[in-house]
């Protein structure tokens, strides 16, 4: 029985938005070595001076941020007359997010030293929250970095002076540099939660509380749109000044179809710790991307419709009788060009629901794309291991060139994909590793001038090295006793071995 794919996600029908360069569309963009060439042009976006965005009690301010240097002291945005009295400015300096709320009182939060911005290269979300009775908040990519107390305990006054964008908004001072993109100004405090479940999505632009919403994704020459109800339209000043322009934004924003979509999380270099290449949902799948360090445009954004169990609807029209698939669809946007390792545990997938049939050749476990023409999914990969064990229940696919679009992960008797970008032949009869299972030495033929790489069950590599013979020994000794992957690339070939360690 045949049903459109929201059928299982929504209950309506699909319709994919993709006119965009990327998920997150475009974004405000000043080039530093042309702005400080052209002598410091007084590049800012007004936005005018609403009554609204004099908040009063509460304030939160959100945005991504590319900054030319995360170490200097700029301003992103604020209201804030000449007086400096009263208003809120947002900024960073000294690689910390600054913000400054004057009620009249000056409140800030003070750090101790260097913050963890990273120095350059990277897109970050930056917010402020403002509470008249509780704490200026200020967090780093979700996270919260410091408070201040607020006291006395009064509402930011109103002042007649525009909202301003790229600069101090008092005067020509603190020019900002660099990429902005997603800014969200709201009369409410946002919750940690909040902030963290939001910052990967496009808003709808109704949500309640919002000030102003700017995408920056349907601009008219100088002018930026505000996407909430409210019409707080902005103008680019200098718009002429060739040092700016609209930006094709690597922001990990997720198109409109993330907005429903659950546990959204992403991986991107911005991420800033040992493992910002990861997505890890909580139903299932983790995503390791291959982005490395400063390749800020680069990113991927997972979420999923917090389904369980298995199904028959909707699977390829070339599957056998006994296929069925996950529930479970998650959808991923992508920026960039790189290739991605899956791994779906189906026993965190199943609770509390049934999953597929376990303890099957990995050949017979097929990765899944919805095709929105055929109304069903099709066979795009099939899997590189399947690790089934009575603590695991595992299935990889190696080498995947993620797109924007709808997967999930299916089952039958019938092979019905080859493996992401693998040759069999390659894999099968020309790479020889030996012994398997092995304790203190591996012996890998005819792979000289590969790179050698030994993966784990979680997906870390815990060795590499190079491979300078035709037959090479490669001490494992200090490996735990497990299941590992041996991954052996050069510039054109990938082999794939699965390798148990006593």
């Amino acid at each position: 029985m045949k049903k459109s794919l929201l059928t299982i996600i929504f209950g309506v029908l699909v319709v994919f938005l993709s006119a965009q360069e990327t998920s997150s569309g475009n974004c405000y963009y000043n080039d530093y070595l042309i702005w400080d060439d052209l002598g410091y042009p007084d590049v800012h976006g007004d936005c005018g001076n609403s009554d609204l965005f004099n908040t009063g009690e509460y304030l939160t301010i959100e945005m991504w941020v590319r900054a030319y240097s995360f170490g200097e002291n700029r301003k992103l945005c604020g209201k804030l007359p000449p007086e400096l009295q009263p208003g809120y400015v947002m900024g960073f300096q000294n690689l910390n997010v600054y913000t400054e709320v004057m009620n009249p009182a000056t409140f800030s939060v003070v750090y101790p030293g260097t913050g963890p911005l990273p120095q350059d290269s990277a897109w970050v979300h930056l917010s402020v929250t403002y509470a008249y009775n509780g704490q200026l908040k200020e967090y780093i990519n979700g996270v919260l970095q410091g408070t201040s107390d607020i006291f006395p305990q009064n509402p930011i006054p109103a002042n007649d002076a525009p909202f301003i964008i790229g600069r101090a908004p008092w005067d020509y001072a603190f020019v900002y540099y660099g990429d902005i993109d997603e800014i969200r100004v709201w009369s409410s405090e946002r919750t940690e939660a909040e902030i963290n479940s939001y910052k990967h999505k496009q808003l709808n632009g109704d949500e309640p509380g919002l000030v102003a919403y700017y995408d920056f994704n349907n601009n008219q020459d100088s002018v930026f749109f505000d996407q909430s109800p409210n019409g707080n339209n902005g103008v680019i000043k200098k718009y002429d000044q060739p040092c700016f322009w609209w930006e094709t934004s690597y922001a990990p924003v997720g198109d409109s179809m993330m907005y429903s979509m659950h546990d959204v999380q992403a991986a991107w270099f911005g991420k800033r710790n040992s493992q910002f290449n990861y997505i890890d949902t909580l139903n299932g799948l983790t995503i390791i991307a291959d982005i490395n360090d400063k390749e800020f445009r680069k990113y991927v954004v997972a979420g999923h419709n917090d389904s369980t169990g298995t199904t028959t609807e909707n699977i390829p029209a070339v599957a056998p009788a006994d296929f069925k698939m996950l529930k479970t669809i998650w959808y991923v946007n992508k920026g960039g060009s790189f290739t991605s390792t899956l791994k779906f545990d189906l026993k965190e997938n199943a609770a509390p629901g049934d999953t597929l049939t376990l303890f099957q050749p990995d050949s017979l476990y097929t990765l899944l794309k919805w095709d929105e023409i055929l109304g069903e999914f099709y066979p795009l990969h099939s899997a590189d291991l399947a690790y089934f064990d009575s603590e695991y229940y595992y299935v990889y696919f190696n080498n995947v060139q993620l797109s924007d679009g709808y997967y999930s992960l299916g089952q039958g008797s019938e092979k019905l994909a080859d493996p992401a970008g693998v040759s069999e032949i390659s894999r099968e009869l020309l790479v020889e590793m030996y012994p398997n299972p092995a304790d203190e030495l591996i012996t890998v033929k005819n792979a000289n001038g590969f790179e050698l790489s030994i993966i784990d069950l979680s997906g870390r590599t815990v060795m590499n090295k190079k491979i300078d013979s035709l037959i090479e020994n490669t001490d494992i000794s200090h490996l735990k006793s497990g299941f590992y992957l041996v991954r052996l690339t050069d510039k054109t070939n990938e082999t794939i071995k699965k390798l148990i360690i006593k």
